[in-house]
């Protein structure tokens, strides 16, 4: 296809495509970086994180998204060897999978209380 703008359009088409092409790259960047963040975060947990229980103290059904998506609210309470107890929410697509008194394994960091479901 061949698109000639006349010459006071000539401008406009060109800062558009500028402000399109860096708004694009921007957003890929920070998809990139934020991937990137993620599985440092991942790796960190592999390096200095403890096996621990989290006990399921309240489950409650939630719809999300714009088609109603079911998922669980789940309230855990986080206990294990050297880390001190904390409670933590997670919201997950398994509905039904975590129900309350249910003890399932997690991986904690100690030192921030960053954690991630172990199964």
């Amino acid at each position: 296809t061949y698109f000639d703008p006349g010459d006071d359009d000539r401008l406009v088409v060109i800062a558009m495509g500028a402000v399109f092409t860096l708004g694009g790259v921007g957003t890929v960047g920070s998809h990139l970086w934020q991937n990137a963040k993620a599985r440092e975060a991942h790796r960190g947990l592999d390096r200095s994180g403890v096996r621990a229980n989290a006990e399921v103290v309240s489950r409650k059904r939630i719809w999300v998204g714009e088609v109603s998506t079911p998922a669980d609210d789940v309230d855990l309470v986080v206990t294990g060897p050297g880390v001190t107890p904390f409670s933590a929410r997670v919201l997950t697509e398994d509905v039904g999978r975590y129900e309350t008194g249910t003890v399932v394994p997690v991986d904690v960091d100690p030192r921030t209380l960053l954690f991630r479901l172990a199964d």
